[in-house]
């Protein structure tokens, strides 16, 4: 009788060791199988949101192109700068918006040392003193972009960004994206969200600064813009007296090379922001 109920036992856990067993093997099976749908989601979401982004550059290049045919003076009142509106498409929305790059100051016009560079780069302290940011960072962009290794007063170099945890080296060449700011000495989150909408990169160094698109802050903090459209510098100069000191420092035009796309799609649980550049 004891062997019997012994035998008994060993075959209860035997039985509850198998059930266990294929329990966790079930449970493996259904998690795997949920992470390969969720992927599966995200691969169609993504590929959603790629056509969502095609069809958007394509309607901006529409636009971009109407708009050259048809006059050659950029201004907000044109159709591209109204966008569109929020559009639904399968499963979320989609808002598309056009924005004059040539609106903003370009970072990279003041890494040379040239007169023209240095006259942006005082312009450059004057927007962050509107900004009520220290103007020395500046200097720092302006190191960060530079070829040399000699500071300026305010900036850095490699051997202050090698000192650093982890370490790296400051990259002496035109900035790629504004999120470079993040890396340079002095830049903290809030001072980068506080300059970012006023500032672009464009490959080239000038910093043709279009007076029909800019806002007040970027021509120079609070001259602000009359209800009507520039069709040349001098109407400009006319009505706000330190313009002419700015035109030392950047080419006020009326005509832009650089856009701007912002596409922001939401298809599904996901909310997807893009930026494409257009020039």
């Amino acid at each position: 009788m004891p062997a019997r109920r012994a035998q008994s036992g060993i075959a209860l856990v035997t039985a509850v060791m198998i059930v266990a067993i294929a329990a966790a093997i079930a449970v493996q099976i259904a998690f795997a199988h949920q992470i390969w749908f969720r992927q599966m989601e995200n691969v169609a979401d993504r590929d959603a949101t790629d056509w969502l982004r095609r069809g958007a550059l394509h309607w901006a290049s529409l636009a971009l192109l109407e708009d050259a045919a048809q006059n050659s003076t950029d201004h907000l009142g044109e159709s591209w700068a109204m966008g569109l509106p929020t559009l639904p498409v399968e499963g979320g929305t989609i808002k598309v918006s056009i924005e004059d790059a040539q609106s903003r100051f370009n970072l990279n016009s003041i890494g040379g040392t040239d007169p023209t560079s240095l006259a942006n780069l005082q312009l450059l302290q004057r927007l962050l003193d509107v900004l009520q940011l220290d103007p020395q960072l500046a200097n720092a962009v302006a190191d960060w972009i530079d070829p040399n290794s000699d500071a300026r007063a305010g900036g850095a170099e490699d051997i202050d960004y090698l000192n650093l945890n982890p370490p790296y080296r400051a990259a002496n060449r035109p900035m790629a994206s504004v999120d470079e700011l993040r890396l340079i000495r002095g830049f903290d989150a809030k001072t980068v969200a506080a300059l970012l909408p006023y500032v672009t990169v464009l490959p080239a160094v000038t910093n043709d600064i279009n007076v029909n698109t800019a806002s007040p802050v970027v021509l120079d903090g609070g001259n602000g813009r009359e209800d009507r459209f520039f069709p040349g510098c001098a109407r400009h100069f006319d009505r706000a007296p330190r313009a002419p000191q700015r035109s030392a420092a950047s080419t006020l035009a009326q005509q832009d090379h650089d856009c701007d796309l912002a596409q922001a799609a939401t298809p599904d649980r996901r909310r997807a922001a893009t930026l494409e550049r257009i020039g």
